[in-house]
């Protein structure tokens, strides 16, 4: 596609900043209209689609009525909004329908035309206001107040944010696009498809990996060790598209962590409670007192004896531990 739309910024994630044209309506003391000024704009930007997430339709002035429509659509679409004031007295930072309305726009838009107009010609606010202005503008990037409604008569463009993708339609998923030869994401990184009308796939680096997706060579391995050390107190070792960690001793290592081990962690042995019939024990090993054992005779000595067997599944011990306590009791 052949344009002269100037374009100042373009994002890997899908995004195109571009400077389009705004539409005024204009008049003179008398009411009547500057004809050389025109108070309609087309945008056409196939086979991309406008950011209805990025942007939003805003009109400015006193005397104001003005709509976005979709043009060639199979469906017919147009939103817009009222601006009325009866001086600036009344303005504010908001863009809340004095002297300046605003509202989303729908998604999937590739060719629109804006149009601004006038209820009374502005003939009884030409004095501070002459003109009606409309377009559709990337939101990060406007601000309403008084100041801005008075410098409009010398901005020719707003920046607007389309959304681009690979193939010219969503026909073009990423379970086809991988099986053909000119399949554009690289090395590291993964395929994802578009729903915002802007075409099939876009390609994305992989969790620890950045870059350029559609580069030949792929996306770069990120180092996390290089300039942190994410297993601090232990020693970082970077992976592809990971790191793991060496801990010290009293510190657990969950692969890409080193936390402190609490005291039940450093305890060593297992607190046990089982309950038979009516017969209850408790048996500890103490990582403190390790020569100690304490078992109560409920289990080992009950009458009548409970099998080796069960014994030996409860506290996980040889059956040959098991004979060795009951005969020490």
């Amino acid at each position: 596609m052949e344009s002269n739309i100037p374009v100042i910024n373009i994002s890997l994630d899908g995004e195109l900043s571009i400077m389009h044209y705004i539409a005024r309506d204009c008049y003179d003391k008398q009411g009547k209209r500057n004809k050389i000024m025109s108070n309609a704009t087309v945008i056409w930007v196939p086979p991309f689609s406008i950011s209805s997430t990025k942007n939003k339709f805003v009109a400015i002035g006193c005397d104001t009525n003005a709509f976005v429509q979709a043009n060639g659509a199979e469906e017919r679409y147009a939103t817009g909004c009222i601006s009325f004031c009866n001086s600036t007295r009344s303005f504010n930072d908001s863009c809340s329908g004095s002297g300046c309305c605003e509202t989303p726009i729908a998604g999937g838009l590739k060719n629109i035309t804006v149009k601004v107009n006038s209820y009374y010609n502005h003939t009884t606010i030409w004095g501070f206001n002459p003109c009606s202005y409309a377009f559709v503008v990337e939101e990060s990037k406007f601000k309403f107040s008084s100041s801005f409604f008075h410098q409009l008569e010398k901005i020719e463009k707003v920046p607007m944010v389309i959304n681009w993708a690979i193939g010219d339609d969503e026909s073009k998923r990423c379970h086809e696009a991988e099986k053909k030869a000119n399949f554009t994401c690289k090395a590291n990184s993964k395929c994802l498809n578009v729903n915002d009308g802007s075409g099939g796939y876009r390609c994305h680096c992989l969790r620890g990996y950045r870059g350029n997706p559609y580069h030949p060579e792929g996306c770069r391995d990120i180092d996390e060790c290089e300039k942190s050390n994410p297993c601090y107190p232990g020693m970082c070792h970077n992976l592809p598209g990971n790191w793991k960690c060496t801990c010290p001793k009293g510190y657990k290592n969950s692969g890409t962590r080193c936390t402190k081990k609490d005291a039940t962690d450093q305890s060593g042995r297992l607190l046990l409670y089982i309950v038979l019939g009516n017969a209850a024990a408790i048996a500890a090993l103490s990582s403190q007192n390790p020569s100690v054992v304490i078992v109560a005779n409920a289990v080992f000595g009950s009458a009548p004896d409970i099998s080796n067997n069960v014994l030996s599944r409860a506290f996980q011990l040889d059956k040959g531990v098991i004979s060795y306590l009951q005969s020490q009791i």
